[in-house]
């Protein structure tokens, strides 16, 4: 599964689509429920995408276009891999419904990754360098999924910015308006912390994730307490956190190596 760039007019289709209310694709389809009857997990996957077009078309945030080089196909090849075999899950309830996509931010400078509502991954190459292993990757990816998954993505934005503004943001999607506010919406994303009792949450969603596999369990766990990265700002991590992480790390399999593929297949394919 490779990263492409919805069309504006799937935006509208899907703001119709996606409405429960219209009852299209209500028997297929379980929308989580986000305790707000008003705005509904079509309004919330369509914020999603006008935030990621923001992102997208903005000078401040550089998107690495996976068609750009070789080099990018293959770390946007690798990263797809992974986050292939962590959708397939019955944990990932949204890998149905959410088209979870992986969006790689050229700045060596920032060290942090985070979620857009919709299922939107964003990493910076500079987070990307700072990884040592595989499975720090997993940790982080598995973490940042329950913020959409969950719905602690959308629940922050809709307690800074309130439902009449976000909704405002979706309308104009729907009118073929681009929407700058967008762009304000993604940065609040990027650069404030998350409360410490919403990351715990986090932490134990994607360990329940990342038990599945055979990774090492104990390379998230010193990533986090070892490496100094700006996602641990905006993540917060405390000797709590790190001992909560320990005591899920009980759950793990038996751990399987997997030599080198952080080294030979992803460092060297950074710009």
């Amino acid at each position: 599964m490779y990263k492409y760039k919805t069309h504006l007019l799937l935006t509208i289709l899907l703001t119709i689509l996606l409405l429960p209310s219209c009852g299209l694709f209500a028997p297929e389809i379980q929308f989580p429920d986000r305790g707000e009857d008003f705005f509904t997990f079509g309004d919330e996957i369509v914020l999603g995408m006008q935030i990621d077009a923001a992102f997208e078309n903005s000078m401040e945030f550089m998107i690495w276009d996976e068609s750009s080089s070789q080099g990018a196909a293959n770390v946007y090849g690798k990263l797809y891999e992974i986050l292939d075999d962590i959708t397939t899950l019955p944990d990932i309830e949204l890998a149905d419904t959410l088209d979870y996509q992986i969006n790689i931010i050229l700045d060596d400078n920032t060290t942090n990754a985070f979620m857009l509502p919709g299922g939107y991954f964003y990493i910076t190459t500079g987070m990307l360098k700072e990884i040592r292993h595989t499975e720090e990757f997993v940790g982080i990816l598995t973490h940042s999924m329950a913020y959409s998954e969950k719905g602690y993505a959308i629940n922050k934005l809709q307690d800074e910015f309130g439902n009449s503004f976000l909704l405002d943001v979706i309308d104009k999607a729907a009118i073929d308006q681009e929407a700058p506010e967008a762009i304000e919406i993604g940065k609040f994303l990027y650069e404030s912390p998350y409360q410490h009792s919403i990351v715990k949450m986090a932490d134990e969603f994607g360990m329940g994730l990342y038990c599945r596999f055979s990774y090492n369990k104990e390379y998230f766990r010193e990533f986090i307490q070892e490496v100094e990265v700006d996602w641990l700002f905006t993540h917060p991590s405390n000797m709590e956190r790190i001992l909560a992480i320990e005591d899920l790390e009980d759950a793990c399999a038996e751990i399987t190596t997997r030599p080198f593929f952080w080294d030979q297949k992803i460092l060297p394919n950074l710009p």
